[in-house]
């Protein structure tokens, strides 16, 4: 048996693994089938599957791998050395660093959800601002990113994001922050550094989650996190608090079970006071 002794031993698994299982490598080139813009600008050893559509005024940086049916937009930037994963979206005038991961069926700069109520009609709001995605940030299946209304949505560099997320426009996601499946981020929050967001967690708008700070999965947050809780629950409060309510909650059937029985005594206690009080009136008739 081989043996490695090292002082972090889960990272150096993770390196002995990437040694034992690389990853296949990609013929570089342009498909024939690829739609090409004549004024994209490509960089060295750029791989471009078939089926691809790159729009007029984009930059496709070096080593950057843009798989089959993947759709970049117009005055699109994307850096060195990223992965753009089969049937991903990125709408016009997005801008991704280097080393950047988007997984298939992702969509980045869609159009953000706002709407005015005016004589009961509903009026779109422009959503003129763009997405800007810095280094090393990856983004999941199926997880959608707003542009922004009037600025730009933000992701910031190494941030990892799960499938099925929702990040709604003018959303600041910070540096390295964990967001997991599900979980729906609305618009103009600001998401501290190393926050993480478990999954299933839902954040109204508006709302800011300071650095570090934890919002366990299923979770609603309504008002502002500060840095460094954990927070449970709808509405979202310090973890503790919200265990002890639940934990008080599930002896609700015990306590009302012990209620009926005292209201049974009293009321038996009540009837039996009734009738002494009754003996001794008349007694003292008597």
């Amino acid at each position: 048996m081989s043996l490695f002794v090292c002082k972090d031993p889960e990272i150096v698994f993770i390196d002995i693994t990437k040694l034992l299982h690389p990853k296949h490598s990609r013929p570089k080139g342009i498909d024939p089938n690829a739609n090409i813009g004549d004024s994209v600008r490509l960089g060295n050893n750029v791989s471009i599957g078939p089926f691809t559509v790159i729009e007029e005024g984009s930059s496709i940086g070096d080593n950057t791998d843009i798989r089959s049916g993947a759709y970049i937009g117009r005055n699109v930037t994307i850096g060195k050395h990223c992965a753009i994963y089969p049937y991903a979206v990125i709408y016009d005038d997005v801008c991704i660093g280097d080393h950047v991961i988007v997984h298939s069926g992702a969509i980045i700069g869609a159009e953000g959800f706002g709407y005015k109520r005016r004589h009961d009609l509903l009026i779109k709001m422009p959503q003129i601002g763009a997405v800007v995605i810095e280094d090393n940030v990856e983004i999941g299946s199926n997880t959608c990113i707003d542009r922004g209304a009037y600025g730009n949505t933000y992701i910031k560099a190494g941030t990892k994001i799960d499938n099925l997320v929702q990040i709604g426009h003018n959303d600041h996601v910070g540096k390295n922050v964990i967001i997991c499946g599900q979980t729906g981020i609305s618009g103009s929050c600001t998401i501290g550094d190393n926050a993480t967001l478990a999954g299933n967690s839902g954040v109204a708008d508006h709302v800011n989650i300071g650095n570090n700070a934890i919002i366990l999965a299923r979770s609603g947050v309504l008002n502002d996190i500060k840095e460094n809780h954990i927070v449970f629950g709808t509405p979202a409060k310090d973890r503790r608090v919200a265990w002890r309510e639940i934990s008080t909650l599930s002896k609700l059937p015990e306590l009302m079970k012990r209620i009926k029985m005292i209201e049974e005594q009293l009321e038996t206690l009540g009837r039996a006071g009734e009738n002494a009080d009754g003996r001794e009136h008349r007694s003292t008739k008597t």
